[in-house]
């Protein structure tokens, strides 16, 4: 059986995260466009999900990830903080 995801107040850090155009996305989207290569952006993909750019040609999806999500010593949180952690 399935549990049902539970409103709590442990999670507001990840309310106001910015999710699209990062400073780390934003940097290589000009680099990928000034080796010449061109891209749409946000594009929704068969798997329900949506990567930062996609380059349609190269049949390539690219998702930026940042310090948070990869756990960075220096910039991402001590500890991983889900709402649901404890249950």
């Amino acid at each position: 059986m399935a549990r049902a995801w539970v409103r709590t107040e442990a999670g507001p850090h990840l309310r106001g995260r910015v999710t699209r155009n990062t400073r780390p996305e934003v940097v290589l989207r000009q680099r990928v466009h000034a080796f010449g290569l061109r891209f749409r952006l946000h594009v929704p993909l068969a798997s329900r999900c949506t990567p930062d750019f996609v380059l349609p040609r190269h049949r390539v999806a690219v998702f930026v990830d940042g310090c948070f999500w990869h756990g960075c010593p220096e910039h991402g949180p001590r500890e991983f903080r889900a709402p649901n952690a404890d249950r």
